[in-house]
C-alpha cells in the first residue's frame, strides 16, 4: 500500500523523537559530557515577523517542526537529568546545488527547484519576489559546528546560520538563464533568521550565495 503525505510526515515525527532518544542513551553509555541536538529554524515560522532570532516565539505546525519541538524538550529533561551539557542548534535554510530528494528528504530546498528549473529552460516560480529567506552554504554548517567545538564555545540555543539573507527575486536573478520568473503575488511569508549571537561564533567564513553557485556551476556544469 502506497502511503500518504499524511502517513509520511505521521512517521518522520516518530523517527525523529526516537532516534533523538537513542543518541541520548548512547551519549550516556559513552559517559560524554556534551550533547548537540540539531534542530531547526523551521519552529519560529507559524509567526508572521520579518526575521527571527533566539528569542522568538516558537510553534510547531507541521511534523518536521513537530518534532524537532519535542525533541529539544527531549534532550533537555535527559541532559538535565544525567548532568550532560547541552547545546541546541537551529539549522535555518540550506543548500547544495545538487540535492536529491531520494536522500531522505520530503522535498529539496527552494534553490535547488530553482536550479533543476533552470536547467529544464523552465520558469522560476515563487509565491512572492519579496520574500526574505536566510540561506546557508551546506558545507559551512560542518565547518563552523567544528569551530565551535575546539574553541570550546558554550551556547545552550543557537540559531546556527549564515548571516547572509536573500530576496527571492535576487536569487531567481542570478539562477535563471533567460530572465523567465515569477510570482503569484501570494502574501509575503518571510522565512529569514538570524543569530544574536553571531559576533560570538568565532566561525567567519560563511560563504555567499555568489561564491557557493560558482562552485555549484562549475560542478554541475550549468
Amino acid at each position: 500500500m502506497t502511503k500518504t503525505y499524511k502517513d509520511k510526515n505521521k512517521n518522520l515525527f516518530k523517527v525523529n523523537t526516537k532516534l533523538t532518544r537513542k543518541a541520548l542513551i548512547l551519549a550516556k553509555q559513552l559517559n560524554c559530557k556534551n550533547f548537540f541536538f540539531i534542530s531547526s529554524t523551521s519552529v519560529y515560522r507559524k509567526f508572521s515577523k520579518y526575521k527571527y532570532n533566539e528569542k522568538s516565539k516558537t510553534s510547531a505546525q507541521d511534523s518536521y517542526s513537530k518534532s524537532k519541538l519535542k525533541g529539544e524538550k527531549i534532550s533537555k529533561d535527559f541532559c538535565n537529568k544525567h548532568k550532560i551539557k547541552l547545546t541546541i542548534l537551529r539549522i535555518g535554510n540550506i543548500y547544495s546545488g545538487h540535492e536529491k530528494i531520494k536522500w531522505s528528504r520530503l522535498n529539496v530546498s527552494q534553490i535547488q527547484k530553482w536550479i533543476n528549473d533552470n536547467k529544464k529552460n523552465k520558469i522560476l516560480k515563487t509565491s512572492n519576489f519579496d520574500t526574505l529567506r536566510d540561506w546557508t552554504y551546506v558545507k559551512d554548517i560542518p565547518k563552523a559546528l567544528n569551530s565551535i567545538i575546539i574553541n570550546n564555545q558554550n551556547f545552550k540555543l543557537l540559531n546556527l546560520v549564515s548571516p547572509y539573507c536573500y530576496k527571492d527575486i535576487y536569487l531567481m536573478k542570478k539562477i535563471s538563464k533567460n530572465n523567465k520568473l515569477i510570482n503569484s503575488l501570494e502574501n509575503n511569508n518571510n522565512n529569514a533568521s538570524y543569530s544574536i549571537y553571531i559576533d560570538k561564533i568565532l566561525f567567519k567564513k560563511w560563504t555567499t550565495f555568489q561564491r557557493a553557485f560558482n562552485l555549484i556551476k562549475n560542478y554541475e556544469n550549468l
